[in-house]
């Protein structure tokens, strides 16, 4: 007999026991897990965002080290002492909230600092030659939640900045001739002396001279520019051009005279092809003519004779200008007064001083004067006149006139007038054909602008180490053996070494046209070095000399080493330390590729020399003069030839670190 409590009772199939309360809920174990997170989380958080703030003081600080490296890089370009500047570089500094601190001075490193900010000039980072100032600032920061997982009190963000005072040189054609001889007295030391009536070529360089520059004698000059330290003279006859006859300038410290040494006749004219930059004066003599622009800190005067001379584009002086004949073609300003004693001015012209206009010289354009006299000439095209105008002798204005005050003596205005008082009229032939009305004075014109004074060059190899070493080793008193290779013997290959004196003769004689080759490396002379001969060559090969270089009927070619060359230096193919001459003589066939230095030494070509094949070849000397027909050239990369400009270093000061 069962019981009621052993009754059977069905099974549920498939069932799960059933779950209640938190554990029952995953919602519940999320918020769980995100409760015990969560510190953790903040904690990251904060950590990030003080990271952030520390990232962000280090740009301050970038901030302020460039501002500060800056600054003292222009102050000291500006003149000022480099612990002058580097004073006002830290002052910069606690002014952009660096803290104050005690400074110190090192005159022997040339560095200022305190705790947080360290200045020092040091060398420059684009050029080893340059000046920098290097700024490091460093600022404590009291890190918070660092410092409980790194364990340290203060961190130490630091920032660097370079300022580096760069020679920049940009912009303008390296020399191919050059001389370095200066001169106290302008017009006292001629530099480069160029005559003969042969062509020069230097079109893809230009020619610089701390002194004067002379081109004569019916020479064509082609070339990328003269740049003198002093004076350039062109004489009659001569051409100076850039290549196939195209525009080239010339630049001057003092005075331009193109023309100067001939007067009045058709033939004695010289030919500017080009532009006319004088820190000084601007002469165009006889029928001598200057293509294109003439600029002039000083005066600028076209001279006499039947034929006078022409400019052929705008003529601007701050001086005066004087045309006795001949003709300006474009626009003419003058800071000073304009006298036309003949000849045509062909476009406006603006004078902010008086305007006398004699012997029938004409202008035709706008004409805006301080003062006008109107002797005997005409002016086609308005006049503003700031001053008093005075028109005499039959003379003409075929426009209209304003002007402080007007007298007719004997001439014509064919146009309308506006003068502050009426017109006057002294003598019985007078004509104003248009209007007359009173009013207000025209305003003065403003003067030209002068053309900056282009300085003196340094010498590119003064500092070389290499040149500068080989010159030391050699001197008029010291040894070696003579090298004398004459009419009797066979072909000779020479070798690298010391020698007392070089001398090659008398080959023409053999009919086996024998050579004589140098083989590569330095040749070191203590004394003179003459060659002649139908056949001397050397590729690779350096000489230095304490003596004279003489190459006279003579086949030469000799080749600098290449950059980066073992033996030899790299660009210079002969130099001297001595003040005795170099000589090319007349009927010599020449070529020499590579660097002529001889910074005491006077240079004379006379046979003539060309550039070899790769087209370089550059002369530096005290004095360079040339009459023989020559070839130079600057591109002398390759050869590790320095790189300097016709012009001084402008200094700059950028940013570059």
């Amino acid at each position: 007999m069962r019981t009621h409590a052993a009754q059977s009772r069905p099974i549920a199939c498939c069932s799960s026991p059933r779950r209640s309360g938190l554990g029952a809920d995953r919602r519940g174990s999320i918020a769980v897990m995100t409760a015990i997170m969560m510190p953790a989380m903040l904690g990251m958080v904060a950590l990030a965002t003080e990271v952030a703030t520390w990232e962000n003081h280090r740009l301050v600080l970038q901030r302020v080290a460039d501002l500060s490296a800056l600054t003292a890089a222009k102050l000291l370009n500006a003149g000022n002492t480099i612990q002058a500047a580097e004073t006002a570089a830290i002052n910069l500094a606690e002014i952009n909230g660096i803290p104050a601190a005690t400074r110190s001075w090192s005159p022997g490193t040339n560095t200022t600092s305190n705790s947080y900010v360290t200045i020092a000039l040091v060398s420059g980072v684009r050029s080893s030659s340059d000046q920098a100032f290097k700024v490091t600032i460093t600022r404590p920061v009291t890190p918070i939640l660092a410092a409980m997982l790194i364990g340290t009190t203060a961190l130490h963000p630091t920032a660097a900045a370079w300022a580096e005072l760069v020679q920049s040189t940009a912009g303008v054609a390296q020399p191919c001739v050059l001389a370095l001889a200066k001169e106290a007295t302008p017009g006292t030391v001629l530099g480069v002396n160029i005559n003969g009536g042969s062509n020069f070529n230097t079109s893809g360089c230009v020619v610089r001279s701390n002194s004067d520059i002379q081109v004569k004698g019916g020479t064509t000059m082609s070339t990328a520019g003269l740049y003198s330290g002093g004076n350039v003279y062109v004489g009659g006859g001569t051409k100076v051009q850039g290549a196939s006859g195209v525009a080239t300038n010339v630049y001057t410290n003092n005075d331009t005279n193109i023309g100067y040494d001939f007067g009045g006749g058709s033939d004695g004219g010289a030919t500017l092809t080009g532009n006319a930059y004088a820190a000084g004066n601007i002469n165009v003599n006889g029928s001598s003519t200057i293509s294109s622009t003439a600029q002039a800190g000083g005066a600028i005067t076209l001279n006499s004779g039947d034929i006078g001379g022409t400019i052929g584009g705008l003529a601007s002086a701050v001086g005066n200008i004087t045309m006795n004949s001949g003709a300006i073609k474009g626009t003419t300003t003058s800071g000073g007064s304009v006298t036309l004693n003949g000849g045509t001015v062909t476009g406006p012209i603006s004078v902010a001083g008086t305007l006398t206009v004699n012997s029938g010289a004409s202008i035709s354009g706008a004409t805006n004067v301080g003062a006008l006299t109107l002797n005997v000439g005409s002016i086609t095209g308005a006049v503003q006149n700031a001053g008093a105008t005075s028109i005499n002798n039959g003379s003409t204005i075929n426009g209209n006139l304003t002007a402080a005050s007007i007298t007719i003596s004997n001439g014509y205005i064919n146009g309308n007038t506006v003068s502050v008082h009426a017109a006057t009229y002294p003598n019985w032939q007078h004509s104003i054909t248009g209007s007359q009305s009173i009013g207000s004075a025209a305003t003065d014109p403003s003067a030209p602008t002068a053309p900056s004074a282009i300085g003196v060059i340094s010498d590119p190899y003064g500092a070389n180490v290499a040149v500068q070493s080989a010159l030391s080793k050699v001197s008029s008193s010291g040894g070696g053996t003579a090298l004398n290779v004459g009419w009797n013997a066979n072909p000779v290959v020479v070798s690298p070494g010391t020698y007392s004196s070089i001398s090659v003769s008398d080959f023409q004689s053999f009919s086996n046209n024998p050579t004589v080759t140098f083989q590569p490396g330095t040749y070191y002379v203590n004394g003179d070095i003459n060659l002649q001969g139908t056949a001397i060559v050397g590729t690779g090969v350096t000489f230095v000399t304490s003596g004279k270089v003489s190459i006279s009927a003579a086949s030469v070619n000799f080749t600098a080493p290449l950059a980066g060359a073992v033996s030899g230096i790299p660009g210079i193919v002969i130099a001297g330390n001595g003040s005795t001459a170099f000589d090319i003589g007349g009927g010599s066939n020449v070529k020499l590729t590579g660097v002529v230095y001889f910074p005491k030494t006077a240079i004379t070509v006379g046979g003539g020399v060309a550039a070899g094949s790769s087209g370089c070849l550059e002369l530096i000397a005290n004095t360079v003069t040339l009459t023989g027909g020559s070839t130079f050239g600057s591109t002398c990369a390759t050869y590790g030839a320095t790189s300097f400009s016709a012009l001084p270093p402008v200094t700059i000061v950028a940013l570059v670190q």
